[in-house]
């Protein structure tokens, strides 16, 4: 049954749209592993909630036991121009849930009492408490995650630490709703990368020289609100 939910995954994530743009991918800039299969997960999910889909639930949380995140990404210094909700509990965003226990629970309502669905969801809801699924989520590149409603014409800074030397990476993953501009800025306010992305997947990756607080910016350039998930390492 595992074997099925991987190929399931596969055929699934052939038929969407890639997770990044065209325009990153000519440029060379990929997601890593880790981030790239979060983004997969979110797109299955997302599919299953809008289409009462099930599987794609499961396949979305079997992903993500595969490939954990590390937790919510923590907002400091938050600077906001129009409209913004970083509320978890944002009664206006669509349904989306990327917490496996949610997921699995959330199929099991879809199952319709379909007995393949629900015993899955069992099987996959016991693999989530293995003691590897804690182990992978301590992995160096597991990302930090956050929910995001970017109204219209809205901007939302907020700041992290990168640590020097080492790959540092951001991605903002929108619902298709609305363009996003991403960008990055060192401690002195200078533009590290800019990334204006169509329709609304934006990736920067570079390498910190110093240790220290990063400004991250993302701008919603679009006419309607865009439910958007920001990863970082």
């Amino acid at each position: 049954m595992r074997n099925f939910i991987f190929i399931f995954i596969l055929l699934s994530v052939q038929g969407m749209e890639s997770a990044y743009s065209q325009e990153n991918k000519e440029r060379g800039q990929k997601p890593s592993q880790e981030m790239t299969a979060v983004s997969f997960a979110m797109q299955l999910a997302r599919f299953g909630y809008e289409n009462d889909k099930p599987i794609y639930l499961l396949s979305a949380a079997q992903t993500l036991i595969d490939n954990p995140i590390k937790g919510e990404f923590k907002l400091t210094n938050i600077e906001i121009i129009g409209k913004a909700d970083t509320s978890s509990q944002n009664p206006k965003r669509k349904k989306v849930s990327i917490n496996i226990n949610s997921l699995i629970a959330d199929a099991i309502k879809l199952a319709d009492n379909d007995s393949s669905i629900i015993n899955l969801a069992y099987k996959i809801e016991k693999e989530s408490h293995s003691d590897q699924v804690a182990k992978n989520r301590g992995r160096k590149y597991s990302p930090l995650v956050k929910e995001i409603t970017l109204y219209s014409n809205s901007n939302i800074a907020l700041q992290t630490v990168f640590n020097a030397k080492e790959i540092a990476e951001v991605f903002v993953m929108g619902e298709g709703s609305a363009p996003l501009n991403l960008t990055v800025y060192d401690q002195n306010g200078t533009i590290i990368k800019t990334n204006p992305s169509t329709p609304d997947n934006c990736y920067i990756s570079f390498t910190p020289k110093t240790t220290g607080n990063y400004k991250i910016e993302i701008k919603n350039v679009g006419k309607s609100k865009n439910d958007l998930l920001l990863m970082t390492n």
